[in-house]
């Protein structure tokens, strides 16, 4: 697994509002038991969402899902979103 696969396994979990309620309470937890390797993802990167409102990361799913819905999503687009 790379570090762009574990951030589209993130994105899609990020869409799920369960994922998005347990994500912002337990950053750490929600990914592990997603299956999601944090160890591969750049600190940076979860430390920019572990900062995020609850609402925040609600966009950020709406936003994801609505460019992959008209083809403009690439794999690593999330993570290459400015830090």
């Amino acid at each position: 697994m790379t570090a762009e696969d574990e951030v589209e396994k993130l994105a899609e979990a990020l869409q799920a509002g369960p994922f998005r309620a347990a994500f912002s309470h337990n950053p750490e937890g929600a990914m592990a038991g997603a299956d999601i390797d944090a160890s591969l993802i750049p600190p940076e990167f979860i430390d920019t969402l572990k900062g995020l409102s609850l609402q925040e990361l609600g966009v950020i799913s709406r936003t994801t899902r609505e460019l992959r819905d008209k083809g403009m999503h690439h794999e690593s687009s999330l993570m290459r979103m400015p830090l």
